[in-house]
């Protein structure tokens, strides 16, 4: 049996994911939703009942991570634990996994702080709506959002101001009206987390762009809403450059080389994705050699396909899902060794006397 715990922020895909796999693999499931969307595990139960999954093919336990996820992890009935979710529950995940009777195998798909390296020679109207996309879509609360603009000097300044304007313009509001782009953070809670960031950030001397303040006037009074919120002269030492605020804020860093800039790309403790911008194909693969993440992304920004593995790595995780890779996590090697007849062990060549 899995044990398979998912997040809130695609609390159907995320699950999917995992849990397809795991069954494909011929395994059984026991599914722990996130304590903030507990009703999307149960209309999947519903989903398989309908289609005729035997009973006891895919499970739900609903409850606090520190209770259902620790038994989860101390339960012989499970052999490994699946999580798509924090670095912080990862180690603890990690911890329990060690301290278990039977030491457990993880798959854990973690957070990121991926970096979008825009240079000069890009297509600049493509590479405006990918760094649009990279931190607004699903208002931030992506895992691999690409939260941290590393852009060439050369061109700062014009790509800067059509960048402003065009986040300025996102229309936010009800993610049930067709016309909206960008919709109201998960709860107040996480609204006041996000807001600290900036807060903090502009306190050690960040610039901001646009944002920076929640929306609570009408029409906004009744959600968590928080408007794309730039912040510019962002450095490596400064906590908006290190740490996920997994909502829809963006640090930006200038810098003069594409060495510069893979040095930056690389200055954090997670790897889970990266993005290049370049019209010259040789600098972009050169380029996404030396990135280490889990997913480059060239010419584009937070893509991810079935078919290929997605995964971090350093403090982005263990393991991969999807692909034939993401497969495989969910399946053990066992080796059969036969010998017949002859074909017997004879180092010591005894025969009968």
């Amino acid at each position: 049996m899995v044990g398979s715990i998912a997040p809130w922020n695609f609390p159907l895909h995320l699950l999917t994911r995992s849990i397809g796999a795991a069954l494909a693999a011929g395994n059984t499931v026991v599914c722990k939703a996130a304590t903030l969307t507990p009703i999307t595990s149960q209309l999947l139960g519903e989903v398989f009942t309908q289609a005729g999954v035997p009973a006891g093919v895919y499970n739900i336990v609903s409850g606090p991570g520190g209770v259902v996820g620790e038994e989860l992890l101390a339960s012989d009935k499970v052999s490994m634990v699946a999580l798509t979710g924090s670095e912080a529950v990862g180690r603890r995940l990690m911890a329990a996994s060690s301290e278990a009777k039977h030491i457990k195998p993880l798959s854990l798909e973690l957070g990121g702080k991926s970096p979008i390296i825009v240079e000069p020679d890009c297509d600049m109207n493509g590479a405006l709506n990918s760094v649009i996309l990279g931190f607004c879509m699903n208002q931030g609360e992506v895992c691999v959002s690409t939260s941290r603009l590393l852009l060439a000097d050369e061109i700062y300044d014009e790509f800067m101001a059509k960048l402003t304007d065009r986040v300025r313009r996102i229309r936010i509001g009800d993610c049930l009206n067709e016309d909206t782009q960008m919709g109201s953070l998960i709860s107040p809670e996480h609204l006041d987390t996000v807001h600290g960031f900036v807060e903090r950030a502009v306190a050690a001397g960040g610039k901001l762009r646009c944002g920076g303040a929640p929306l609570t006037q009408a029409p906004y009074e009744k959600g968590s809403y928080y408007p794309p919120t730039i912040l510019e002269n962002i450095t490596p030492d400064m906590e908006l450059f290190q740490e996920e605020v997994f909502g829809p804020v963006l640090a930006v860093t200038r810098y003069q080389t594409l060495d510069e800039a893979i040095e930056l790309a690389n200055a954090t403790r997670f790897a889970l994705g990266a993005a290049i911008f370049t019209e010259n194909i040789r600098k972009m693969y050169w380029a996404a050699e030396k990135v280490d993440a889990g997913t480059v992304w060239m010419n584009c920004a937070t893509k991810s396909n079935i078919e290929t593995p997605f995964g971090g790595n350093r403090n982005s995780g263990l393991g991969r899902e999807d692909g034939v890779e993401g497969l495989l996590e969910y399946l053990k090697v066992k080796n059969h060794i036969w010998y017949m007849g002859a074909q017997y062990d004879n180092f010591f060549d005894f025969e009968d006397d």
